[in-house]
């Protein structure tokens, strides 16, 4: 098993832009310009999970707005993410009685 990269430099990024966008099908690949991370290449499935379908403009707003909500939430140091159980639906299935 070979070790794969998960950052490059924006040279090797572009000479090597096919293992790039193959490795960011397993894991985040950041490209650095002169030691400072620019940007992230992630999969098409990864970026769905995060805000939808990138042609839909609704989903690009999503994450504006979780980037801003996120930024000011580590500028206070972070928080605990209570999640409340998710209460069950009627299923539209069920044969009626």
């Amino acid at each position: 098993m070979t070790m794969r990269k998960a950052h490059w430099s924006v040279a090797e990024a572009k000479a090597s832009l096919s293992a790039v966008l193959e490795d960011a099908k397993t894991s985040p690949q950041v490209i650095e310009n002169r030691g400072t991370a620019v940007a992230v290449v992630v999969s098409i499935a990864a970026y769905r999970e995060c805000i939808g379908d990138p042609d839909d403009d609704v989903g690009s707003s999503r994450w504006k707005e979780f980037l801003r909500w996120n930024e000011g939430l580590r500028s206070r140091g972070g928080a605990t993410l209570a999640v409340a159980a998710r209460e069950p639906r009627p299923d539209p299935f069920r044969p009626k009685r």
